[in-house]
């Protein structure tokens, strides 16, 4: 057996670990936050002593700080690069999980988890970008899909916590240890190189070979040098060039797959599991804490680790299913291991190198800004439409969904981010000659 990166023809392996930690800690992100706020509801309530409509915006103040990160990242990520923009979510996330966790009054909390949110808007979109960018394609999928799993399993630590830990001041304690998240980043990213993609855009030919010599065969670093190279065609791009005929349709998929990833109602029912368990005959808080630990932080972070090991296997096309405790656990487990994950990996491996900063931000920030609405109106849909109503019109989203993925979603499993250009391109052109008859 060989024993070296370099007697196999492939990278040492410790060089993907770098990967795979930065995709983990940017999903962690919010999945830690996501999970321990839950069950931290209750206790903030009487803490402030809030209505319910401040709870909610307790919860989803978050979302709509990373709608803003999201937007910013993409300009980051172009304007300082994929670790830079790391950096600085890293550096947003450690500020506010300080604050939130010290806050006197609950308008310090709404303020410093909208700051929280921007540093998960911001490695939402810098991580998984940086991951698409310089991970082997044989394994993209797999590692893009950590990044879910990662935000799953952090959900049901944050869970685990709050069922291990609760009342009176707990809630701080467990809001605070999320700084040690983004310690960890800032750590993590000092000593990894940036990515190719980023050094050929400033020109910069030597660092962005040394970037490929730590993730891609040693006898393959001069093609995908070359490819790379050729597939930034040696300029930045204008938002015109975003909106234009030719990438007009992958951004419409990406934003697509991002809108319907949300509107499946999962973060609905992560946020408030506790209540939908109350009202389907969980009496004690107890009782609810640990059927939502179980049944969905356990169920959602199993199912995601399945979903890493199939995208690279069957592909990246999936749907996501949804039938209370019975069905909410097939509910979360199909999301884990479809749309969820594979979301995500799409966004970040359909867009050509040029634009690719930009167009993830767009379709990230339909993430957050969907997630918002959803958390922040998905109680006041409960009273409005009661379970049952609102469930359906979630179901009912799932199937457009559904149509939306099969009709618009090619297979990009195994392919090159460049081939994936490619692809895109050839389309184009056949759509165009349909239209002209030439």
């Amino acid at each position: 057996m060989a024993a070296s990166g370099r007697a196999t023809g492939r990278p040492p392996r410790h060089n993907l670990v770098s990967i795979v930690s930065i995709v983990v800690l940017s999903g962690a992100f919010f999945g830690y936050n996501q999970g321990v706020i839950s069950g931290a509801l209750h206790d903030i309530r009487h803490t402030f002593d809030v209505d319910t409509f401040e709870v909610e915006v307790a919860a989803s103040w978050v979302t709509l700080g990373a709608l803003a990160g999201a937007l910013a990242g993409g300009h980051l990520a172009d304007r300082i690069g994929r670790r830079g923009a790391l950096w600085v979510a890293a550096g947003a996330y450690v500020v506010g999980t300080i604050v939130q966790a010290a806050a006197q009054t609950i308008g310090a909390l709404l303020g410093a988890r909208l700051l929280l949110g921007v540093g998960i808007g911001v490695a939402s979109v810098a991580g998984p970008m940086f991951a698409a960018e310089t991970a082997p394609e044989r394994i993209r999928g797999g590692l893009l899909a950590v990044y879910q799993f990662s935000t799953t399993f952090a959900i049901f630590i944050g869970y685990l916590a709050d069922e291990l830990f609760t009342g009176g001041e707990s809630w701080r304690y467990l809001l605070g240890a999320a700084v040690v998240l983004g310690v960890a980043l800032i750590l993590v990213t000092v000593v990894v190189p940036d990515s190719a993609v980023w050094y050929l855009k400033r020109g910069d030919r030597r660092r962005a070979r040394q970037s490929l010599c730590r993730t891609v065969p040693e006898h393959r670093v001069d093609q995908r040098l070359d490819e790379v190279e050729k597939s930034l065609h040696g300029r930045k791009a204008s938002w015109r060039e975003l909106l234009s005929p030719q990438w007009r349709r992958p951004l419409a998929l990406g934003v697509g797959l991002a809108l319907f990833q949300q509107t499946t109602g999962i973060n609905g029912i992560i946020y408030y599991a506790d209540s939908i368990f109350a009202a389907a005959g969980f009496r004690t808080p107890e009782a609810q804490l640990s059927a939502t630990t179980w049944a969905i932080g356990a169920v959602d972070a199993a199912f995601a680790l399945v979903a890493v090991g199939l995208l690279d296997r069957v592909g990246r096309i999936t749907t996501a299913g949804l039938f209370l405790l019975v069905g909410v656990v097939f509910f979360v487990a199909f999301y884990a291991v479809s749309i969820g994950p594979a979301a995500w990996t799409v966004i970040n491996e359909i867009y050509p190198g040029p634009i690719r900063g930009r167009c993830v931000a767009i379709a990230s920030a339909t993430h957050w800004g969907t997630e918002y609405l959803i958390t922040q109106f998905f109680l006041s849909l409960l009273d409005a439409l009661g379970r049952s109503g609102v469930f359906a019109l979630f179901a009912g989203l799932c199937v457009v969904g559904f149509l939306f993925v099969r009709r618009y979603l090619p297979e990009t499993r195994g392919r090159t981010l460049e081939q994936i250009q490619q692809m895109w391109v050839a389309d184009y052109d056949r759509r165009r000659r349909a239209r002209t008859g030439s």
